[in-house]
């Protein structure tokens, strides 16, 4: 596999949120996608377990940095929206307090 190809469908990753065998099918059928990875009709899309053995041997801080570049390099060139691009998906537990109706009187 192309380093190319791997840094774009880990960028595609990265930004959609979807896990490794949920991306494969999604670049399989979308022909955007395939253009964005430079990945030819008449050519396979790699395995997930290719790429997973790819960032294992890379390491994932490698693969954040790589990404981060990339998002950075984009938002320069105006090819993106920094506000648009979610980064951090953490999730804060809170207490939600309903309104009731003798709080709304």
């Amino acid at each position: 596999m192309p380093v190319r190809v791997y840094i774009q469908m880990m960028f595609l990753k990265h930004y959609t949120g979807l896990s490794y065998e949920d991306l494969v099918p999604e670049v399989t059928h979308n022909l955007m996608y395939r253009f964005f990875c430079r990945i030819p009709l008449e050519q396979k899309v790699p395995d997930p377990t290719a790429l997973m053995k790819i960032t294992t041997k890379y390491g994932e801080e490698v693969i954040e940095e790589i990404n981060q570049n990339l998002l950075e390099s984009l938002a320069q060139k105006k090819l993106i929206k920094g506000r648009r691009t979610r980064i951090d998906t953490t999730v804060v537990e809170a207490n939600i307090a309903h309104p009731t109706d003798a709080g709304l009187l």
